[in-house]
């Protein structure tokens, strides 16, 4: 009698270990159909001629930074992922020579959304700078004018 309930007690105990490891399955395979490569077009940015990109902000909310593929040589870029589902990823030129110009925004981010139930959204700030007058400017962004590109493991950088 024993053994049978210890046979029956196996038989569960794999049954479970099956079934959790399938869910993880899933859950990394859902995880790839959440994650999105962020650009900004250039029309967007609206730069003025003579403008240079001199520091950024991306804000996101239901979601975390993903990966940053490319690195501006002398700049000072900071990411943070919390807990609650927020993200912020900014970065500024140390010199004047390290400004940036809007080629830098294509495909420049990748943010993963924390589930598809929750509200996701994005904000973005560009500070210029005109090299002749040494104007600055504030570009705010919307969510409305990036450009989010679902990425799989197929396409994905």
């Amino acid at each position: 009698m024993f053994w049978i309930a210890q046979t029956k007690l196996r038989r569960r105990s794999l049954v479970a270990a099956l079934i959790i490891c399938l869910l993880q399955s899933f859950t990394l395979f859902a995880a790839d159909d959440d994650r999105l490569g962020i650009s900004i077009p250039e029309s967007s940015l609206g730069l003025k001629t003579g403008e240079r990109i001199v520091s950024f902000e991306l804000n996101i909310r239901g979601g975390e930074i993903s990966t940053l593929p490319k690195m501006p040589r002398g700049w000072n870029i900071c990411i943070d992922n919390e807990p609650d589902g927020t993200a912020r990823i900014g970065g500024n030129a140390r010199v004047g020579a390290a400004a940036t110009g809007p080629d830098f925004f294509a495909n420049f981010v990748t943010v993963k959304r924390r589930s598809s139930t929750s509200a996701f959204s994005i904000d973005v700030k560009i500070g210029t700078l005109t090299n002749i007058t040494l104007e600055e400017r504030e570009i705010d962004l919307e969510m409305k004018v990036l450009q989010l590109n679902s990425l799989t493991s197929d396409n994905e950088r």
